[in-house]
């Protein structure tokens, strides 16, 4: 099973993964972050942005190449740890997973879905500010400095799809991953 985290910078997509991980052994998590830290230390590029983003791509497609079969199952999991804001951000994995005949499903972190429930509720301005609050939370607990004003448009932004089935969000309950 391929697992789409998504969710902004500190909003606990790792932190799951790391959960899900040791309920799954021999599963494999892959980010684009890991692009910017390769000699230990986190140095983000925006020019490499597509550059990176190409590399994550291509690790997980010769992981399927080589193994699709051992992930076919529910015992080993691929984590895709990136944002993923938008569809179309996911869609390269999506479509690596289709051709390997490999289940695709989604996990949203339980701050995001909050959050962008409130943003676009058409309740009152506590429900804004609320949400906002929620972003400045996942901003403060980041440890990539993203900057606020990209993570507000990151809630702004973010895209629901109905078409990927969601992943439980009680990382006590993996086993039924």
């Amino acid at each position: 099973m391929l697992v789409l985290m998504r969710g902004w910078s500190g909003s606990g997509k790792s932190y799951h993964v790391q959960k899900f991980m040791k309920a799954h052994p021999g599963s494999l998590a892959y980010s684009t972050d890991d692009f910017w830290s390769m000699d230990g230390a986190y140095r983000f590029d925006r020019e490499r942005l597509n550059e990176a983003h190409a590399w994550n791509i291509n690790r997980v497609r010769l992981t399927l190449k080589e193994s699709a079969g051992l992930f076919r199952g529910k015992e080993r999991h691929i984590f895709i740890d990136n944002v993923n804001i938008k569809v179309m951000h996911m869609q390269s994995y999506i479509d690596l997973a289709k051709q390997h005949d490999v289940q695709v499903c989604q996990f949203v972190s339980p701050s995001v879905a909050g959050t962008v429930n409130r943003w676009r509720a058409l309740c009152g301005r506590d429900d804004k500010q609320k949400a906002l609050l929620d972003v400045y939370s996942c901003w403060r607990r980041s440890t990539h400095a993203v900057p606020l004003s990209t993570m507000v448009r990151w809630m702004e932004e973010f895209e629901i799809d109905d078409s990927i089935e969601y992943v439980l969000l009680n990382h006590q309950q993996s086993e039924n991953l």
